[in-house]
């Protein structure tokens, strides 16, 4: 036998081969060799395994083998598949109701256009339509306004007529004095001195009106009257009789109450016509006293008072048509009225009120100064208080002559008391005509 290369033996014969074989010695040769490999390996094994287990002792216990916790796995995979196609589905119906709030979006959108733009031809073809119904119903509004006032002032008209409230020029006399209708004395027994127009407007003195001055076209002062009786200013017509003073007294009184009525004006102090009971009252606290209304010569402060009570009302009466009465202007009571009932209306249509004219005189030099209460300058409160008026009322009773002497006004009556030999001139028709001896058309506009 012959032996190859890997220790097998080959048979010459046959040709097979077999493993070599060992004798006693040399397997116990081969033994102790592979015991001593072994030997030298069970070291490096043992630190290998003390090093694996090291390390698998702080893993944590699963307490499941491989499988299980392969099923386990397996489990949690399905279940999120699940929730994932769960999700998918919920976006998906997301996603289409989205789309379809976004397709009603847009339709409301297109309604929305459609609107505005229908409401916008509305608009142009309803603006001709509004712009000329407000332009009637504006009409409407002017007629009714113009018909009240229109009506108002008929009523004012048939109110003057019917209390015959008018303007003549003054009588006149030889010697230049203005008569009384009697030969009786004001209230304290003076007389008062009637002003010139033309010289109580430069020098601020008196002066007589002669025949001469009113043929010559010079219009002599007016006075008014109420049914027949002439009545211009406290202080003066005291002159006359006392049942006709008292009687003109009566006549305004109800005048002053039916136009305030009329107009809707609430007067200052209330008027109560009572023939001989008359009386005029505040109803301020501690101011409720009643004053007389019916002159006697018992009661000549208590009447003062009540004067000035009704004269304070007119010229209220005054201002609410946009005429503002001046203080030294207030006693003028028939010419205050006839004022009040000729008043245009206060305000414009921008609400402003119209321009009301004053004259006033300076005492200490006798110059004459025009106040212009233009629309922004008239006062918008009423500017007289009571107390003024009443001692102005008060001054006049005492001291009737100097007051009448520096009043700016046209007296009606007044005058030094004429002698026995005068004798009363009337005037050519055409004096009489630029004197303005009645003026019976009286303008009212109301106050709104």
């Amino acid at each position: 036998m012959q032996g190859d290369e890997d220790g097998g033996l080959e048979c010459y014969i046959c040709g097979s081969t077999h493993k070599r074989f060992h004798c006693t010695e040399c397997l116990h040769d081969k033994i102790r060799s592979q015991k001593a490999l072994s030997d030298s390996t069970q070291g490096e094994r043992q630190r290998i395994s003390d090093s694996i287990t090291s390390k698998l002792f702080n893993r944590p216990q699963t307490g499941a083998s491989f499988d299980k916790l392969y099923e386990s796995k397996q489990l949690q995979i399905e279940s999120l598949e699940a929730d994932i196609a769960r999700a998918r589905g919920s976006i998906q119906s997301t996603r289409d109701k989205l789309q379809e709030l976004r397709t009603r979006r847009e339709s409301r959108r297109q309604t929305l256009a459609n609107a505005a733009a229908s409401l916008e031809s509305g608009k142009a073809k309803s603006i001709p339509k509004k712009t000329s119904d407000l332009k009637e119903r504006r009409d409407n509004a002017q007629s009714d306004s113009d018909s009240l006032v229109q009506n108002r002032h008929d009523i004012i008209r048939e109110l003057v007529a019917v209390f015959r409230l008018r303007k003549v020029a003054a009588r006149v006399v030889e010697n230049g004095r203005i008569p009384y209708s009697n030969g009786a004395t004001p209230v304290n027994g003076n007389i008062a001195m009637v002003p010139s127009p033309s010289s109580s407007s430069t020098s601020g003195s008196t002066s007589p009106i002669t025949a001469a001055t009113v043929l010559a076209g010079k219009a002599p002062p007016p006075e008014y009257k109420i049914v027949n009786v002439a009545f211009s200013s406290y202080g003066e017509c005291p002159l006359q009789q006392q049942e006709r003073f008292n009687a003109a007294i009566g006549y305004i009184i109800h005048m002053t109450i039916i136009l305030a009525q009329y107009l809707t004006i609430t007067l200052p102090y209330e008027l109560v016509n009572k023939g001989r009971d008359s009386y005029a009252q505040s109803h301020h606290p501690g101011l409720s006293a009643q004053k007389p209304l019916f002159y006697t010569p018992e009661n000549v402060e208590e009447f003062t008072q009540g004067l000035a009570m009704l004269n304070f009302d007119i010229a209220y009466l005054c201002f609410t048509q946009g005429k503002l009465i001046p203080l030294d202007e207030v006693p003028q009571t028939l010419k205050n009225l006839a004022e009040c009932c000729e008043a245009s209306k206060p305000r414009n249509l921008n609400g402003r009120y119209k321009t009301a004219n004053t004259t006033t005189t300076n005492n200490s030099n006798g110059t004459t100064n025009v106040n212009n209460h233009s629309n922004d300058t008239f006062p918008q409160t009423f500017p007289l208080k009571f107390s003024e008026v009443l001692r102005f009322h008060q001054k006049i009773r005492k001291e009737p002559t100097a007051v009448t002497a520096t009043s700016t006004s046209s007296r009606s009556s007044g005058g030094s008391r004429p002698s026995s030999n005068s004798k009363t001139i009337r005037p050519s028709d055409e004096a009489l005509d630029r004197a303005s001896i009645i003026e019976d058309d009286f303008v009212v506009v109301p106050n709104f």
